[in-house]
């Protein structure tokens, strides 16, 4: 069982236009580094939202389970946080934490969870933690999210 973080870069329809826009283990970064994920005991997703294309509208963070078998869900998890960090620069590996975000017993039979989203409103960045269990599969959000699993977007 792995727990894993992923980012979708979505344009103003929240869709991602190609697969270089949907950061995870299998693409850690977006074409212009402006979105990075490290995987280490504590994955963390570094985010510049200055490098951030004009065609992005948001960016939505999820968690998932990728399952080998048995049947795990996010009830089975206990103490899993999201922080978020200033980092001072990209060797920046703890940072000072500013916000903390818990994921509870209440999903229990969700194997994604929506976490936050970063937005623009106008030209700022805004930020909002969403905190919903997403009832179907992993490669249903990423479909719903305009990707092909076949490749070719």
């Amino acid at each position: 069982m792995v727990l894993d973080m992923s980012a979708f870069l979505l344009d103003e329809k929240h869709i991602c236009q190609c697969d270089n826009n949907f950061i995870f283990y299998g693409n850690q970064s977006s074409i212009d580094e402006a979105v990075c994920q490290i995987c280490n005991p504590n994955d963390q997703l570094l985010i510049d939202l200055s490098k951030i294309p004009d065609h992005i509208c948001k960016i939505v963070i999820c968690l998932t389970i990728y399952d080998t078998g048995r049947r795990y869900t996010f009830i089975q998890f206990r103490n899993i946080m999201i922080l978020l960090s200033w980092l001072n620069n990209k060797f920046d590996e703890n940072g000072e934490a500013f916000l903390k975000y818990c994921i509870d017993e209440k999903f229990s039979e969700e194997t994604v969870v929506l976490a936050c989203e970063f937005y623009r409103n106008h030209d700022k960045w805004m930020f909002k933690w969403i905190g919903e269990g997403y009832k179907g599969c992993f490669e249903n959000l990423i479909v719903d999210y305009g990707l092909n699993l076949k490749g070719g977007n």
